[in-house]
């Protein structure tokens, strides 16, 4: 009997504390589910806290840059003000340096202004003397002009006086030739008259051009021991040839008038051919003079 107690005591017992652990067991229970529910807002709160980690390490980093960019720009504006207060500096020493050159300018306009009257009287001065020398200008251009009048008259007359006297040297060598033909002393004609001078080399003269063949020659030249030579234009000085044969004649008239036609096509070639005669009979080749 007091068995059965014990063991109803025993399972009553047993039951109270099965209740109690089963209360333990809800509890825990609960409070498994209140951890797990603290547990997915932790992490739901460590995602946000992630994301915003990133958010701030991003606007970290732009206002790091922005920061870098203001400092650059603070450096700039540093570096223009300190340029800007050198230019002021040079600018107000400029306008000290404009000041005294304003002020020296002024004592030279007035020292300018001054001196005005007497420049003034001196360029009127001036002037009256350039007047005076202008009108001496005109009045000597007019003798020039008269005088270069009286230069081409007498350069015409010389020319007349030239051709003159070449007609005459010619009328000489004729008459003397004349005369040797008629056996007449040489000699003695040269102590009589100044012949000889006709004979000798004449010197170039500028204004008559040499031929470049001969035209004709006279007939009566042909049969003379000595012969003239006659050129077209009869203004070129005419010599003598000292040889009495036909074929030597041909060969020095030959020589004569040997010109080169490219010399002759160039332009104004101005020369003189003057043949020489041996006064003694000796037989000489022709000499040309040319200019």
């Amino acid at each position: 009997m007091s068995a059965q107690q014990a063991y109803e005591a025993q399972g009553s017992s047993m039951v109270r504390s099965l209740s109690r652990l089963e209360e333990e067991l809800q509890l825990a229970n609960k409070e498994r589910g209140s951890a797990l529910a603290d547990l997915a807002s932790v992490r739901e709160l460590c995602v946000k806290l992630d994301s915003n980690k990133e958010m701030t390490s991003r606007q970290l980093t732009s206002k790091s840059m922005e920061l870098e960019r203001v400092v650059g720009e603070l450096e700039d504006v540093r570096s223009e003000a300190e340029l800007l207060k050198k230019q002021l500096w040079n600018e107000r020493l400029a306008v000290r340096n404009l000041e005294t050159l304003l002020s020296s300018n002024r004592e030279k306009e007035f020292e300018t202004h001054l001196s005005a009257s007497e420049r003034q009287s001196e360029l009127k001065l001036l002037r009256d003397r350039l007047t005076l020398a202008e009108n001496k200008a005109v009045t000597q251009g007019r003798e020039v002009s008269q005088l270069r009048g009286k230069v081409s008259q007498l350069q015409t007359e010389l020319d007349v006086i030239k051709r003159q006297l070449t007609k005459e040297r010619f009328e000489r060598e004729r008459a003397v030739q004349e005369m040797r033909r008629q056996g007449v002393s040489f000699s003695s004609l040269r102590s009589s008259s100044p012949l000889s001078s006709s004979l000798s080399p004449r010197p170039p003269s500028p204004e008559r051009s040499i031929l470049r063949t001969p035209e004709r020659l006279s007939p009566r030249t042909k049969q003379s021991s000595n012969h003239i030579i006659k050129f077209a234009d009869d203004t070129t000085v005419i010599g003598l040839i000292s040889s009495n044969n036909e074929s030597a004649y041909s060969q020095e008239v030959s020589d004569l008038c040997k010109v080169d036609s490219e010399l002759l096509n160039k332009g104004p070639l101005k020369c003189r051919i003057v043949l020489l005669i041996s006064l003694c009979g000796d037989s000489r080749r022709p000499r040309s003079n040319t200019t």
